[in-house]
């Protein structure tokens, strides 16, 4: 299973519906249902305007690094093993180069908002697996 992040998934909704997918992956499949699911997050460092063009990556993987372990964290919270990497500015190419070395066979994608951006729609026409969309509804930060 992997997991893509653009929003943190640590609120009760998104951390339900990646164990939910955890826990089905391997019956869905026609593998052992007794057996855990390998889960991997992947947050992209999301890189807005002009620190994209100035190739400034350290505020973007920071970015990321800060999503990854709030989402692992919820994750453990939640008894779901996962672990988890930092991935290229651009979602959809971060997810096709994590497909490359694990061979996840359904994905999740969390972002803030219902559309997903273009990401979701994209990644939909380009895979030929399945992709659950979860809104992370996190509460702002004071």
């Amino acid at each position: 299973l992997l997991v893509v992040v653009t929003e943190p998934a640590a609120e009760p909704a998104a951390v339900e519906a990646i164990a939910a997918a955890a826990s089905e992956g391997a019956s869905a499949v026609g593998g052992d249902p007794e057996s855990e699911a390998d889960v991997l997050v992947l947050a992209p460092a999301l890189n807005p305007g002009l620190s994209h063009w100035l190739s400034d990556l350290r505020g973007a993987r920071l970015a990321a690094q800060e999503r990854l372990a709030v989402t692992l964290g919820a994750l453990a919270a939640a008894d779901i093993e996962a672990h988890g990497r930092v991935g290229d500015t651009d979602p959809v190419l971060a997810v096709e180069d994590t497909l490359a070395s694990f061979p996840a066979q359904e994905l999740i994608f969390v972002s803030g908002d219902e559309g997903g951006g273009d990401e979701v729609g994209e990644l939909r026409r380009r895979l030929d697996r399945p992709l659950r969309h979860v809104v992370a509804v996190n509460p702002p930060v004071a």
